[in-house]
């Protein structure tokens, strides 16, 4: 069994929540930083740096990839969080069997979409010691705990040879939820696996994506249509479907504080609940509220989008002032560089999770659009999937 420390340390006076809808607020006549804690009936509370914590501090036994606090507290918009403090990998990783609620697995009540392809299982293995998993360092508080269902993976292979060529096999392990537990959470963590067919280059994001404000950036379709809610958000939000009404669930995260990284385009056609805005933020965890649809957000479309150096994309109609690092770095969950040309992942400091992006990786602004459409089977598919 292994025994991991994560303390979560964020700054006083700040308002924080986190992908399950826990809020914490930081008290303000103390100065330095603050240790989350959490008591056995599942409540939490923070101590200052150094102090013991009262009750049980951050850690879990056994689970390395999820380490996570239990609580629920309702949603509300917030100021940006610092990140998470994570341990700092080995420069030579040890193989390590994760647990199995880490690992894609076939349809059960829910589905994870597509399962990981062998070359990022064999990619992952040699450079952290274990395939792909959910709630690894970039995950947020809670996510693999209380909303495993949520993660899903989407594999592209996209070719096209104009305006150039690109050959990529592309696997994103994203996370959300077509109801008001997943629309609740501002931050959603990521992957992105990319493999270059033509060199056999193998690159690497991960952190968190950005769904803008609660419920400043959550609307009901089709009372808000998507060109004003992207010019006028920023293009971090959810768009749900409105009760009583039919259509899609939208999710766009420009993630704008990691320029380095990739737009994401997330449609859903047959999501599981409507939107009550900002009625279903109250309780988001509480089922019985939820206005189920008699879908389960099955039929998926993931559209990606890699952008560097100020290319426009086309979508927001602006230019994107993109930062290009190639090779390894290090970059907090939400995206600001650390750590530029380290060795490997090793070298990374705690709080900063590490990238590799390939010198040969091509950018892929509008047209050059890698998307999937895909139907997913899961016959005996519960909420919450």
């Amino acid at each position: 069994m292994m025994t991991v420390r994560r303390w979560l340390v964020i700054p006083l006076g700040l308002m924080l929540i986190l992908s399950s809808g826990v809020m914490l607020t930081g008290a303000t006549e103390t100065s330095g930083t603050l240790i989350l804690c959490e008591a056995g009936d599942g409540s939490l509370s923070l101590a200052s740096t150094g102090e013991e914590c009262v009750g049980t501090p951050y850690e879990i036994e056994g689970e390395p990839w999820q380490a996570e606090p239990t609580a629920t507290e309702t949603a509300t918009a917030t100021n940006t969080p610092e990140p998470t403090a994570t341990e700092t990998p080995s420069p030579t990783p040890t193989a390590t069997e994760p647990p199995a609620t880490s690992l894609w697995h076939p349809p059960t009540d829910h589905e994870h979409g597509d399962a990981p392809p062998a070359w990022a299982d064999t990619w992952s293995q040699a450079t952290f010691g274990h395939p792909v998993v959910f709630g690894g360092d970039e995950a947020t508080p809670n996510e693999n705990l209380h909303k495993h269902e949520a993660y899903k993976g989407f594999l592209i292979d996209f070719f096209t040879t104009w305006p150039y060529t690109v050959d990529m096999e592309i696997y994103a392990r994203l996370h959300f939820q077509t109801n008001p537990h997943g629309r609740a959470a501002q931050y959603h963590s990521y992957e992105i696996y990319a493999l270059d067919q033509l060199t056999g280059d193998i690159s690497f994001w991960q952190g968190w994506l950005d769904f803008g404000e609660v419920p400043a950036n959550r609307f009901e379709k089709p009372a808000t249509t998507l060109t004003w809610a992207l010019n006028n958000t920023d293009g971090d939000l959810i768009l749900g479907q409105g009760a009583g009404s039919t259509g899609t669930e939208d999710w766009y995260s420009r993630n704008t504080a990691a320029e380095w990284s990739w737009i994401i385009d997330l449609r859903v056609h047959d999501p599981s609940t409507t939107t009550d805005a900002p009625a279903e933020y109250t309780d988001p965890t509480n089922q019985s509220t939820w206005i189920p649809t008699g879908d389960y957000g099955l039929d998926r479309r993931l559209g990606l989008n890699f952008v560097v150096e100020g290319e426009e994309f086309n979508h927001i109609l602006e230019t994107r002032n993109m930062e290009n690092p190639r090779g390894w770095f290090c970059a907090t969950v939400f995206g600001e560089i650390t750590q530029l040309s380290v060795t490997g992942p090793g070298d990374c400091n705690p709080g900063s999770l590490p990238q590799y992006i390939a010198p040969t990786m091509p950018e892929m602004p509008h047209p050059v659009h890698p998307s999937v459409s895909k139907v997913y089977p899961c016959p005996a598919c519960q909420l919450p999937n």
